[in-house]
């Protein structure tokens, strides 16, 4: 029966691997057994590791991926920038950090990932005290215990048994460290504890029973009142983050998810769009109460990006911050920047879509350097969307942002090399207007060129005022010029088919 339960305990942590040695030291401590009588649990214990060694291989195998440093992230790797002896003093400075807590846990944080401890040096005052205390005594005075066959012994073999599996000394973690780590662990020190007190209690005899009374009320009571503090902290994300990151401000998690929570304030006064009989318009709005809050989530947000450059959650929530604030070039950039790091992101891609949306509003109404904005913003989101890319080109055309169009243009063959045969044409038409444009603005008093040019744009409707406004200089160049004066009739004409056509209507 112990052997399934000691198996079931592998199924759920691999902390079980301490019980290998702790099960034979139980029995040698409390038991009195000789190391010589036990060799019988030879075999089930080592047909349970077996056991459960054949159900992790058969569930993620043995072999593991070269990690690649290039896409490595501090949040998961928090030596990540450390020399090799900041990785090892900054390892051996934590260790004493969870005596502290057992002992005075205060403060107390969700997390303590990169920036919260600054790299350490073997020379550094804590970190030798730290070896000191962790490295020399406690192992010391465990062989001490264990030699003398003392219940202590089996105490400390507990806190150290467990302890090995999360300083990082032996296998890196992920994380500096995390008070919830020790929670096997923290059963040693309190058998310490509680048989320290027993002790105290048969060595005072009478007085005894008062004595360690005391103790325990003044080991208990603060320890009930600081657990309740903190309990009231854990009551949601919002209170937990926003109270961790004053008491830790250099960790880009804590800032970062401190700035996500205001922001989640922030778009409960976004509003919604409603139908009425004037059209969709936007009810519950507070612009006031939104603006202020993404204003405070944004302190939070750009600290914590300051602190980590590569910090994907933290870009993707900036940029909503500048989204909501109508700031749509610097919410682009912030996205941007997730981009470089993330692209595939489906967050991202559904932000894009936010402002891709805005783009096509603007379109609908003709406003194309309004739309021409907005597709500018998508494609600094997202630059691998050819979508966007041919519509930005589309949009600044119209716009008669010919540079600009016919880098959009580019970008898009670029994309998608198999549709150069439909976009080709708009990239030479982009190219002319340009050079046109580029020389009707050196020489604006130009007849040819002011014809020319004004002739090129009286292909495409929207674009029938500025031909009729070249045309007309080109007159002023040549008054009563036959050609232009037949060309502004054939305009006029154009201009009244297009005024009567179904689609203007």
């Amino acid at each position: 029966w112990g052997m399934v339960n000691f198996f079931l305990a592998f199924l759920s942590k691999e902390y079980a691997v301490v019980l290998i040695p702790l099960i034979p030291a139980g029995l040698m401590i409390f038991h009195k057994r000789k190391f010589s009588d036990l060799l019988y649990l030879a075999l089930p214990i080592a047909g349970v590791v077996l056991l459960y060694v054949i159900c992790r291989i058969g569930s993620v195998g043995l072999a593991s991926q070269p990690v690649d440093k290039r896409s490595q992230d501090p949040l998961n790797d928090p030596y990540l920038y450390a020399t090799s002896e900041q990785r090892i003093a900054s390892k051996l400075n934590r260790l004493d950090d969870y005596i502290k807590l057992l002992i005075y846990p205060f403060p107390l944080v969700s997390d303590y990932s990169y920036q919260h401890f600054p790299y350490s040096r073997l020379s550094d005052p804590d970190v030798l005290l730290s070896m000191l205390l962790c490295v020399l005594i406690l192992p010391a005075l465990t062989i001490w215990l264990w030699i003398k066959r003392s219940p202590y012994a089996f105490a400390m073999l507990i806190y150290l048994g467990f302890f090995a599996l999360v300083c990082n000394i032996f296998f890196d973690i992920g994380a500096t460290m995390g008070e919830r780590l020790i929670y096997h662990s923290s059963l040693g020190f309190c058998m310490i504890v509680a048989m320290l007190l027993v002790r105290l209690g048969e060595v005072l005899k009478e007085s005894g029973r008062y004595v360690v009374t005391g103790i325990f009320l003044l080991i208990s009571i603060p320890a009930w009142m600081l657990t309740t503090k903190r309990n009231l902290e854990w009551k949601n994300d919002f209170t937990l983050f926003t109270s961790d990151v004053k008491k830790h401000p250099n960790s880009a998690l804590c800032n970062g998810n401190a700035g996500a929570r205001y922001m989640d304030l922030g778009l409960k006064y976004v509003g919604h769009d409603s139908i009425t009989p004037n059209g969709v318009v936007r009810v519950g709005r507070n612009e006031r109460l939104l603006h202020a809050y993404a204003d405070t989530a944004m302190t939070y947000l750009l600290k914590a990006v300051e602190l980590h450059k590569k910090y994907v959650n933290g870009y993707l929530n900036l940029g909503l911050c500048y989204y909501y604030k109508d700031d749509y070039e610097n919410a682009a950039s912030a996205w941007g920047n997730a981009y470089l790091y993330f692209p595939s992101n489906p967050i991202l891609l559904s932000y894009e879509q936010m402002l891709i949306g805005k783009a096509n509003e603007r379109a609908s109404k003709k406003d194309f350097a309004g739309a021409e904005r907005f597709f500018k913003c998508a494609v600094t989101t997202m630059p691998n969307d050819y979508s966007a890319w041919s519509n930005l080109a589309g949009s600044s055309f119209m716009a008669r942002d010919f540079a600009t169009s016919a880098n959009a243009f580019q970008q898009a063959i670029n994309l998608k090399p198999d549709m150069k045969n439909q976009l080709i044409n708009g990239l030479r038409a982009a190219t002319s207007d340009r050079m046109r444009l580029d020389a009707w603005k050196k020489d604006s008093s130009s007849y040819e060129t002011n014809l020319n040019l004004g002739l090129g744009y009286t292909g495409t409707t929207e674009f029938y005022p500025e031909s009729r406004r070249l045309l007309n200089k080109a007159l002023v160049a040549k008054p009563g010029d036959a050609r232009v004066t037949f060309l502004l009739d054939s305009l006029s004409g154009l201009e009244q088919k297009a005024a009567q056509s179904p689609k203007s209507k």
